[in-house]
């Protein structure tokens, strides 16, 4: 009997050594964290211009389009964030809402380019522009900031416009 005792305590011993050994085997290397999943939303901006005569008088006119970028540069997607895009005119020194859109979802690096849209156009002609005026649009995405993001300084981009226009000297 005390033979069958020790054979069974030497088993459990020998099974407990092969058993820790298959445990700290198949450990292997201590495992990275997983990283966080978050979208990160980017939005750049540009104005295009456009140039005519008028038809009435010949004076040069202009006409400025926002045109602006949104870029999920996330590693998750956005969902149902809204984008807002604003307009600054010489004659009012606020912002001026010109559209909010509808909720969007992007994927993990999706990218969208808006514009022109028809809409926060800003156009003048010849003199019209007073010499102080700068025409600024603002586009701001998640302003609502429903998405929880990994960077929620990039949200908003600016571009201010200042028309430099050469006018000829009229002498009677």
């Amino acid at each position: 009997m005390k033979k069958r005792v020790k054979t069974l305590k030497a088993l459990i011993i020998f099974m407990s050594i092969i058993f820790m050994g298959f445990l700290s085997a198949s450990a292997g290397p201590p495992l990275k964290p997983l990283p966080v999943l978050k979208p990160d939303l980017t939005v750049n901006l540009r104005i295009e211009t456009r140039k005519w005569s008028r038809a009435d008088n010949g004076a040069t006119c202009y006409r400025l389009f926002p045109v602006f970028t949104i870029m999920n540069k996330g590693n998750a997607p956005a969902k149902g964030f809204k984008v807002k895009l604003e307009r600054k005119i010489p004659e009012n020194s606020k912002w001026e809402v010109l559209r909010n859109s509808d909720p969007l979802t992007f994927g993990p690096g999706e990218k969208k380019t808006f514009g022109p849209l028809g809409v926060g156009e800003y156009f003048f002609c010849g003199r019209d522009i007073p010499p102080y005026g700068q025409v600024g649009f603002r586009v701001t995405v998640d302003y609502e900031n429903k998405v929880s993001e990994s960077n929620e300084d990039n949200n908003t981009k600016t571009v201010m416009y200042r028309p430099l226009l050469k006018f000829k000297k009229i002498t009677k």
